[in-house]
């Protein structure tokens, strides 16, 4: 006669012991010195302007070596979309410029049965302060 019982799991990590170590090592990973050895500090002072060009937030983030690269900001206006900031970053570095200036629009939805985009704009100046 079969047995149709519930089959064992395998011992070892549970699923959220396996995020924590994944969250743990992507943190790890993510510091600016190891992405970016050359830096001292890294601020980057945002903007939030509405779709009628009103300001609605503004930021300032300033990041050590020690300090967590996160460089993704989340948009205020549809709360679902995001700016990601890598690639600026990425190029000021890279031209080892000490200072520069960008911005960008959200396109994401402003709701989900909307065809109109969400409309928010992020500017952000970034400044780059080198190690001697």
């Amino acid at each position: 006669m079969a047995s149709f019982g519930k089959r064992r799991p395998k011992p070892g990590p549970s699923k959220n012991e396996q995020k924590a170590l994944r969250t743990e090592r992507a943190r790890l990973a993510a510091l600016l010195k190891d992405r970016y050895p050359s830096l001292q500090r890294l601020t980057i002072q945002l903007e939030f302007l509405t779709p009628q060009k009103q300001s609605f937030d503004r930021q300032k983030r300033e990041l050590s070596p020690d300090s967590v690269c996160d460089l993704s900001v989340p948009c205020p206006g549809c709360n679902s979309g995001s700016f990601d900031l890598a690639a600026k970053v990425q190029a000021v570095i890279v031209a080892h410029e000490a200072l520069s200036e960008s911005g960008g629009i959200c396109q994401e939805r402003a709701f989900a049965e909307a065809k109109a985009i969400c409309g928010f704009e992020l500017r952000c100046r970034i400044e780059a302060l080198y190690k001697a």
